[in-house]
């Protein structure tokens, strides 16, 4: 009986405490306790953790994708591709080796086939984001937008194009470091003109994108990184896509011309509440013109002068 009270007495001081934590602001509805549990955060890690362990090898349409950890503890990605989609990959790896928040890895190019083998990024930012059930917390956002900036700054000064700027392409891990991942649509300044008809991701296309004939440049990157920018601040898509047909279209009905593109945005900061530090930033990184959007130095400068 006497241990039985000592645990009643013990649950009732960890109640007490719980209690005294929810009640702190001093509101006392039925509903606070619920509304604590509710609210209480859960960590970067604990998802990054979860993701980890539920993940399973996968096979695509490009490649066949495999996660293994070594020996000594290190977590690795492995993906086997055509040789004619996978030679980009194995090159922009080279080309970005020892490149800050920017995927580390090697490939090897065989007589059909590409193998890759990167270190494992963690979660992207895109399955965060439905972790959470919403935006990424504010604090949250500005390490991981800061970080990517280091990493996308770092792939321009070496002449690179990533080309595929989306949030399902920028992990995060357990210690909630920031990498940019899946180089294979990367190319370098002097090869993109060479490939005039490159398309990525609807619903982060610029407004160049659209036309006869495409040349990718960093200003494309800069624009996808302001639509990326949006959806981790507000949990929505910059530009709606239901479906890649639909995305596509939608895309280049916003970038139709400067007036339509312009509405849109100032529609999209204004319907989703964007916090007003942001506004001139985005409006800059989603400028029709490619000429009149930053530099990702310029972008990360203004994020540092933003976040401090």
């Amino acid at each position: 009986m006497q241990g039985t009270a000592t645990h009643q007495s013990a649950n009732h001081s960890w109640l007490s405490s719980l209690w005294s934590a929810a009640t702190s602001a001093g509101s006392y509805t039925s509903s606070t306790l619920a509304n604590y549990f509710a609210e209480k955060p859960v960590s970067v890690a604990e998802h990054v953790t979860r993701y980890i362990n539920n993940r399973n090898n996968a096979p695509s349409v490009k490649a066949v994708i495999t996660f293994s950890t070594r020996e000594n503890g290190k977590r690795e990605v492995t993906k086997y591709m055509p040789k004619e989609i996978g030679a980009r990959e194995v090159k922009a790896l080279s080309l970005c080796k020892g490149l800050p928040h920017v995927t580390q890895g090697k490939g090897l190019c065989l007589q059909d086939a590409a193998i890759v083998i990167m270190d494992d990024a963690g979660m992207d930012l895109f399955e965060l984001m439905k972790a959470f059930g919403k935006a990424l917390p504010e604090p949250l956002f500005k390490s991981a937008s800061i970080q990517f900036m280091e990493g996308l700054a770092a792939m321009h000064t070496e002449g690179l194009i990533h080309n595929d700027i989306k949030p399902d392409n920028i992990a995060i891990d357990e210690s909630e470091h920031v990498t940019l991942i899946d180089l294979g649509e990367t190319t370098t300044t002097e090869e993109a003109k060479n490939h005039p008809q490159l398309q990525t991701t609807a619903g982060y296309l610029a407004p160049e994108c659209f036309a006869e004939k495409v040349t990718p440049s960093k200003a494309t990157d800069i624009f996808a990184a302001g639509a990326s920018f949006y959806e981790l601040l507000t949990g929505s898509n910059f530009i709606p896509y239901p479906s890649a047909e639909e995305g596509l279209e939608s895309n280049k009905i916003a970038c139709s011309s400067r007036k339509t593109l312009e509405d849109h945005v100032d529609h999209a900061l204004t319907s989703r509440a964007v916090p007003q530090k942001y506004h001139h930033l985005l409006k800059s990184m989603l400028a029709y013109s490619p000429e009149d959007r930053p530099t990702s130095q310029d972008v990360l400068n203004q994020l540092q002068k933003i976040h401090n």
